[in-house]
C-alpha cells in the first residue's frame, strides 16, 4: 500500500513538473524579449517536448534573425521526415544565412533533395545557388543534367563553371546523354567568362564528332584572341574532315598569330581538302605566312600544287615570286612551265632571270612563243633570251632570232648570231 502511494505521488510530481515546464516554455516563446524566445527554443531542444516541430515552425516567421536561425537549427537537429516541410519553408527566408542553413539541413537528410535544390537554384544569393549545384552533382545522371543545364544560365561564373565540369563528366555516358551534354557545352563557347569558354572548348575537343565541330566553330567569331586560338587547337585535335571548312575561316582571322596557328593545323591534317584550304593563304597580308605556304607547296612538290603556285606567281614580294619560279621549275611538268611564262615579264629583274634560267633547264617547246615575244619586247635581255631559245632547239625560234639580229650591234648581235648558228646546227643533226 505504501509503495502504491509512493508511485502515485512520483507520477503526480512528474506530471506537475512537465506541465510547469510546458507553461514556462510557452511563456518564454511568447515573450516580447527575443532573448527569452531564444531561451525557449533551447528548452524545447533539450527536453522531450510534444509538438516540437509545430512550435518551431511557428518561430520561422519570428521578426528576429537570431530566433529564426535557432529554430532552423533545432529543426535540423530533430531530423526525420517531419523536419523537411519547415526547412523547405525556411528556404524562402529573407536572410541568406538562414536559407543556406536550411538547405544544408535538407541536403544532409537526403530527403526531398531534388525539390530543395530546385528551390535553391532560384535563390537570390549566389553562394546558396552554388551549394545547390554542388549537391545536384551527386544526384542520378538524368536528374543531375537538368539541374546543370539550369546552372549554365546562372549569372555567377563559379556556378556556370561547376555546371560545365559536371556536364563534361556526364558527356561520356550514353549516346543520347553525350549529344545532350555536348549541346549544353556548346552554349559556353562564347560565355562571358574566358575560363569557362576554355573549359567548354577543351571538353568539346575530347569528342571527335561533327557536332563538336559545329559547336566549336561559333567561337571563331569571338573577340578574344585566346579563345579563337583555343578553338583552332580544338578543331585540330578533333582532326576529322568536317573541321576543314571551319579552319579555313581561321585563315581569314585579323590576327596574324591565329592565321599562323590555323596554317600549321591544316598542315598537320594533310588531306586534299586541307591542302586546298591552305592554298587560300596565297593572298595573306603577312609575308611570312605566304613564305610558309611556298615552302609547304615546294616540299609537296608535285603537279597537284601547280595551280596554287600559279596564284603566287603574282605575289607582291619579288623574292616570293622568284621562289615560285624555282619551285615550278623543280616540278617541271607542262602545267608548271605554263605558270612560269608570265614571270618573263615580271617587274623585277631577279624574277626574270629566274624564269629564263628555269626555262633554259627545262627546254620545253611550250615556252618558245612567249620567249619569242620577250625577244622582241625586252631589248635588255635579248642576248639571254636568244641563248635560251637556242638551247630549247625548236625550229619556231629561228624566225624570232632572225627578226632581231639586225636590230643589234656589237656583242649582243654576236650572241644572237651564235644562237642562230647553234639552232641551225642542232636542227640538221
Amino acid at each position: 500500500m505504501r509503495k502504491t502511494v509512493f508511485s502515485f505521488l512520483a507520477l503526480s510530481l512528474l506530471i506537475s513538473s512537465y506541465v510547469f515546464a510546458s507553461e514556462e516554455v510557452h511563456m518564454l516563446l511568447e515573450s516580447e524579449r527575443w532573448r527569452d524566445r531564444l531561451a525557449g527554443i533551447e528548452e524545447i531542444s533539450e527536453t522531450d517536448f510534444e509538438n516540437k516541430i509545430e512550435i518551431l515552425t511557428e518561430l520561422l516567421s519570428d521578426s528576429k534573425n537570431e530566433v529564426r536561425i535557432a529554430a532552423v537549427k533545432a529543426i535540423i537537429e530533430i531530423g526525420g521526415d517531419e523536419s523537411i516541410p519547415p526547412l523547405m519553408l525556411a528556404l524562402e527566408d529573407e536572410r541568406n544565412f538562414i536559407r543556406s542553413t536550411a538547405l544544408a539541413g535538407i541536403l544532409s537528410s537526403g530527403l526531398e533533395t531534388a525539390t530543395a535544390i530546385s528551390i535553391a537554384l532560384d535563390d537570390s544569393e549566389s553562394s546558396i545557388r552554388l551549394s545547390a549545384i554542388l549537391a545536384a552533382t551527386e544526384l542520378p545522371n538524368e536528374l543531375a543534367i537538368a539541374f546543370m543545364e539550369k546552372g549554365l544560365e546562372d549569372t555567377n561564373s563559379a556556378i556556370r563553371m561547376a555546371s560545365a565540369k559536371k556536364i563534361e563528366e556526364l558527356s561520356y555516358g550514353s549516346m543520347e546523354m553525350n549529344e545532350r551534354c555536348l549541346t549544353s557545352l556548346g552554349k559556353l563557347v562564347n560565355d562571358s567568362d574566358r575560363e569557362i569558354r576554355l573549359e567548354s572548348i577543351g571538353a568539346l575537343a575530347a569528342h571527335r564528332k561533327d557536332l563538336s565541330v559545329k559547336l566549336l566553330s561559333s567561337g571563331l567569331e569571338n573577340s578574344d584572341d585566346t579563345t579563337r586560338l583555343a578553338v583552332i587547337a580544338a578543331l585540330g585535335q578533333i582532326g576529322i574532315p568536317s573541321v576543314v571548312p571551319s579552319l579555313k575561316k581561321g585563315l581569314e582571322d585579323k590576327k596574324t598569330s591565329i592565321r599562323e596557328e590555323t596554317f600549321e593545323t591544316l598542315q598537320r591534317i594533310n588531306t586534299p581538302s586541307s591542302l586546298k584550304a591552305i592554298a587560300s593563304a596565297w593572298n595573306d597580308p603577312d609575308k611570312n605566312i605566304r613564305k610558309r605556304l611556298l615552302v609547304y607547296l615546294a616540299v609537296k612538290g608535285d603537279n597537284t600544287v601547280v595551280p596554287e603556285l600559279g596564284n603566287m606567281i603574282n605575289d607582291r614580294d619579288w623574292n616570293i615570286r622568284e621562289g615560285v619560279v624555282y619551285t615550278l621549275a623543280a616540278i617541271g611538268t607542262p602545267d608548271a612551265v605554263d605558270r612560269i611564262l608570265p614571270a618573263l615579264f615580271d617587274s623585277d629583274p631577279k624574277v626574270k632571270d629566274a624564269a629564263l634560267a628555269s626555262l633554259k633547264i627545262l627546254k620545253s617547246p611550250r615556252s618558245v612563243e612567249t620567249l619569242g615575244k620577250m625577244l622582241l619586247i625586252d631589248r635588255g635581255l635579248r642576248g639571254e633570251v636568244a641563248e635560251v631559245l637556242a638551247t630549247i632547239g625548236d625550229r619556231r625560234a629561228l624566225g624570232y632570232l632572225i627578226e632581231v639580229v639586225n636590230l643589234e650591234r656589237g656583242e649582243k648581235r654576236e650572241i644572237i648570231e651564235n644562237a642562230v648558228k647553234k639552232l641551225l646546227a642542232d636542227l640538221h643533226k
